[in-house]
């Protein structure tokens, strides 16, 4: 005799109802929605900025032109550079420090060169042609981004530019000039020429 099946009683799967259609849609555009906020915080942070609901204002010293002595105060040098179009943060933040360290080198290497050639205005004997180009060269081939520092930082959404303060002492440069490996008279000539310059150039 044949046996009868047992009826099996409907899966939770097959009874369950089914979602609509349009949801995992709606649950993705909410969760963009929620993110959104959090994304753009922590990208302006990345680039320098808080975000306090909108940009900071610019620092005073972003108003100062590229390769200008900054008046900050009487203890060291500080410079601006600015860098814009790369991409990425970091990309821009090397360009920007990069800038601001060259104009720290240039103005001062520039300021030496004036004070050699003239005998500090006139108030010392002029140093021999010899020695006046080797110092030029010592000074030339420092690694100026060892004595240096970078400040501050600003980015400029608006204008897609980043900013950078950059900050030179006396004793720092000093110290970068005495672990040249150059002839030690060479590197006292430096060493005085470069505290002349200093001392001219700051406010």
């Amino acid at each position: 005799m044949p046996r009868t099946p047992t009826p099996r009683a409907p899966s939770a799967a097959r009874g369950a109802a089914r979602p609509p259609a349009r949801l995992p849609a709606l649950l993705a555009a909410r969760r963009a929605a929620l993110l959104a906020p959090l994304l753009a915080a922590g990208a302006l942070s990345a680039c320098g900025s808080g975000f306090p609901g909108a940009l900071p204002p610019a620092p005073v010293w972003v108003s100062v032109s590229d390769e200008a002595i900054h008046p900050q105060d009487a203890r060291a040098l500080y410079a601006k550079g600015s860098a814009r179009g790369a991409r990425r943060i970091d990309q821009r933040r090397a360009l920007a420090e990069a800038a601001a360290v060259g104009a720290l080198r240039g103005a001062l290497v520039e300021r030496a060169r004036l004070l050699m050639g003239t005998g500090d205005g006139g108030r010392r004997p002029l140093p021999p042609p010899a020695e006046v180009e080797g110092v030029e060269r010592l000074l030339e081939r420092l690694a100026w981004q060892q004595a240096v520092t970078i400040e501050e930082r600003y980015f400029d959404a608006e204008r897609d530019t980043q900013h950078a303060l950059a900050r030179l002492t006396a004793d720092s440069l000093r110290q970068l000039i005495i672990a040249d490996p150059s002839d030690g008279a060479l590197k006292a000539a430096a060493l005085e020429y470069t505290g002349y310059a200093l001392q001219s150039l700051r406010p």
